[in-house]
């Protein structure tokens, strides 16, 4: 554990888990000069972003695609997230990219992680030269690629492996600057507004809820009230409804169980 804002410098301190759960667990910070006279509350949480609660409840690559293009919907009503992403053209090219762009970090990483995924794109070659130039190979993006190159496939994933490996290192880099722009800018848009500001924090980090909680009677309170032109009000809103209604659609329901709504 990292302690940090002291002004002799970063404190790192090993600490070992309660066995059984505590509400109010907490850690104290101790050095040569003594122990903090109150705890900083601390919680593990099993749940990740709003990508990995969905993959962890079965969401496959196409599934997490929706989700995306589900919450960029509701952006593109409160800001523009490019030019042309509501053409059907540019949306149907958004999602492969992010459809590729989720296979080979979820198969690299085994998670899917929003800032990863913004990281991957980003670093793509933009053409078919630059692919073989050291710095290329050296970037996030190849890495990524080689990290899910080297992982055990089934034959499925081994083929979706090969499809996505064929848009980023011969489709994409082979096409015209300008479309290759368009196609990344509505992309960037979205993952711009989930890897920034309360959004990030809120639903592409990590979190202590999921919406199977609601099973137990708890209720889940967004307070994020949505206004005109309040871009992330509208994200975190309609990720917190898709991941909801995904939960009520797989649940099986037995006479009484919790009403959710």
């Amino acid at each position: 554990m990292r302690f940090l804002g002291d002004a002799a410098g970063e404190l790192r301190q090993k600490f070992k888990l309660p066995a059984l759960l505590q509400e109010k667990f907490g850690i104290f910070a101790q050095d040569a000069g003594g122990i903090a006279p109150s705890p900083n509350p601390f919680r593990l949480s099993e749940y990740g972003n709003v990508l990995e609660v969905e993959r962890r409840n079965g969401a496959d690559t196409r599934d997490l695609t929706a989700c995306l293009l589900t919450i960029s919907e509701t952006l593109g009503r409160s800001e523009s997230a490019s030019g042309g992403d509501r053409d059907p053209f540019w949306r149907a090219e958004n999602a492969r990219q992010i459809h590729n762009g989720i296979e080979i970090v979820k198969l690299a990483t085994g998670r899917v992680d929003p800032w990863d995924l913004q990281r991957f794109l980003n670093g793509g070659a933009h053409s078919l030269d630059e692919i073989d130039s050291d710095t290329w190979r050296a970037g996030f993006h190849n890495q990524t690629l080689a990290a899910a190159h080297a992982k055990a496939k089934t034959a499925i994933s081994e083929h979706d492996y090969q499809l996505a490996r064929q848009y980023f290192l011969a489709e994409l880099p082979s096409l015209n600057d300008r479309t290759r722009s368009s196609i990344s800018a509505g992309v960037n848009g979205l993952l711009h507004v989930l890897n920034t500001g309360r959004v990030r924090d809120l639903i592409a980090t990590s979190t202590n809820l999921a919406p199977s909680m609601m099973e137990d009677g708890k209720w889940i309170l967004v307070n994020e009230p949505i206004v005109a032109g309040d871009a992330s009000a509208s994200v975190i809103n309609a990720a917190m409804k898709y991941i909801v209604q995904r939960h009520i659609l797989r649940r099986k329901a037995n006479p009484g169980d919790a009403l959710l709504t």
